[in-house]
C-alpha cells in the first residue's frame, strides 16, 4: 500500500502545483488523510516525508518559503537550509501564523 499510496499523494500534490505554482507544505497531510489514511496511523508522518522527497526530486525548481494566510507570494520569505520543516498545520497555531511552502522559481518576487 505505502508505494501506491505514496503514488497517489504525489498526484494529489502535482495537481495543486500545477494550478497555482504554490504548494503549502501542510498539503502533503491534508491530501493523505484526503485519500483516507488517519493521522494517527503509525507510517502516515513517513509517507509524507517520502512523498515530499519525490515531489522535490521532480521539481528542483521549486522554492521552500515562508508566506502569510491567505497566501500571498509577493511577501513570501525564503526559508534557510536548517529550518524545521511542516508538513502538517498545527491546529493550535494563531491564524496569523505564516506557511511553509513549495513555489515556482518564477512565481518568486525577492
Amino acid at each position: 500500500m505505502t508505494s501506491t499510496t505514496v503514488e497517489h499523494l504525489v498526484a494529489e500534490v502535482e495537481e495543486e502545483y500545477a494550478f497555482s505554482g504554490v504548494l503549502p507544505l501542510y498539503m502533503f497531510a491534508w491530501s493523505l488523510a484526503g485519500l483516507g489514511l488517519d493521522r494517527s496511523d503509525s507510517g502516515f508522518e513517513e509517507l509524507c516525508w517520502e512523498a515530499y522527497r519525490q515531489f522535490t526530486d521532480r521539481h528542483p525548481e521549486a522554492r521552500l518559503v515562508e508566506l502569510p494566510w491567505p497566501i500571498d507570494v509577493a511577501r513570501a520569505k525564503p526559508v534557510g537550509p536548517d529550518v524545521h520543516l511542516q508538513l502538517d498545520l498545527d491546529p493550535d497555531a494563531p491564524p496569523s501564523t505564516w506557511l511553509q511552502a513549495l513555489i515556482r522559481s518564477d512565481r518568486v518576487t525577492g
